[in-house]
């Protein structure tokens, strides 16, 4: 069980950046496919319609970016506090 503990506590940090990166990714890929290119003279129901899913595009990137983010933090200070246990 204590190995058990120690392994989901070192890997943790490395789930969550990878999750961040499939999240971004995702939006990525939804603005790509879903949203694609901009009207060049769209009709205002068109319009609106292409500004709600870019918004939401966006939205699914920022998240991806903070939750990736937040893996990185906490790599970091993984790092730091298996240092000060070797000293």
């Amino acid at each position: 069980m204590r190995n058990a503990n120690r392994t989901l506590r070192r890997a943790l940090p490395f789930l969550i950046f990878s999750i961040g990166l499939l999240v971004f990714a995702c939006g990525f890929l939804y603005s790509a496919i879903v949203v694609g290119i901009p009207y060049q003279e769209p009709l205002p129901d068109l319009l609106r319609r292409y500004n709600e899913q870019a918004s939401f595009a966006r939205a699914i990137q920022q998240a991806g970016g903070l939750i990736t983010l937040t893996g990185v933090a906490a790599l970091i200070v993984q790092a730091i506090l298996r240092l000060g246990r070797r000293r």
